[in-house]
């Protein structure tokens, strides 16, 4: 019988022994979402920005996405979400931020008739 108990208990120290870095980690991500939730939403907060959503992720990604009215608008975000986590991650967060007004065929050929 002692065994079996033996046996139990190294399972359930094994399990222990990997639960417990992940459910870590898990937190970790949590606290460092909380912390760079907790320094956007002021800046959200500018009517300026009154369109754009926060998103993120169980991975501490964190995502905007939504619309400003001017480019002007779109680079002050742009500034400050840069000062604030980086060039890199700025780039990441900002990818689903547009400029309302632009429009969406600036690429486009345009074709006139010769006459």
């Amino acid at each position: 019988m002692s065994i079996i108990r033996a046996f139990i208990l190294i399972l359930v120290c094994g399990a222990c022994f990997v639960a417990g870095p992940i459910v870590g980690q898990l937190q970790l991500y949590q606290q460092e979402t909380e912390s760079k939730l907790a320094k956007i939403h002021p800046i959200l907060r500018d009517q300026r920005f009154s369109e754009v959503e926060v998103e993120y992720s169980s991975a501490a990604q964190v995502y905007l996405f939504g619309n400003v009215d001017t480019e002007q608008d779109f680079q002050t975000l742009e500034e400050k979400i840069r000062f604030l986590f980086g060039d890199e991650e700025m780039k990441f967060m900002m990818a689903g931020v547009e400029v309302a007004n632009e429009s969406r065929d600036s690429g486009a050929v345009l074709h006139s008739e010769s006459k």
